[in-house]
């Protein structure tokens, strides 16, 4: 039997490690309401032009199909921010895209395709 160690050309994985909240379904329909909404472009092209007009540092994940992510990547605190104003940072941007507070929490997803 042959084993193959390394990289695998015919396959794709992908993950992701965020603080950030996941978003229900009532929480994305009121962001379709509340935003122009064009359902030629999806729900992740209107969150991503949020993220881009008010100048986030915030990243959205819809890893298979009907969960979504929004938040921070935990690599993106700085040398000199505490856990603590990462994590005030984060929830203060989030409230900037839904208008309202929602629970947080670390987040980790992986997939693979192939």
């Amino acid at each position: 039997m042959k084993i193959r160690e390394g990289f695998v050309s015919n396959s794709s994985s992908s993950s992701f490690l965020i603080f950030g909240a996941i978003l229900d379904d009532d929480i994305i329909e009121k962001l379709k309401k509340n935003n122009y909404y064009d359902e030629d472009c999806g729900i992740y092209e209107l969150v991503e032009e949020l993220i881009s007009k008010q100048k986030l540092n915030l990243s959205f994940h819809v890893p298979y199909g009907d969960t979504y992510y929004l938040g921070r990547s935990w690599s993106d605190v700085k040398d000199n921010q505490t856990g603590k104003e990462f994590k005030e940072d984060v929830k203060k941007q989030i409230e900037q895209i839904l208008g309202e507070s929602v629970e947080l929490g670390t987040y980790e997803e992986a997939w693979r395709d192939g």
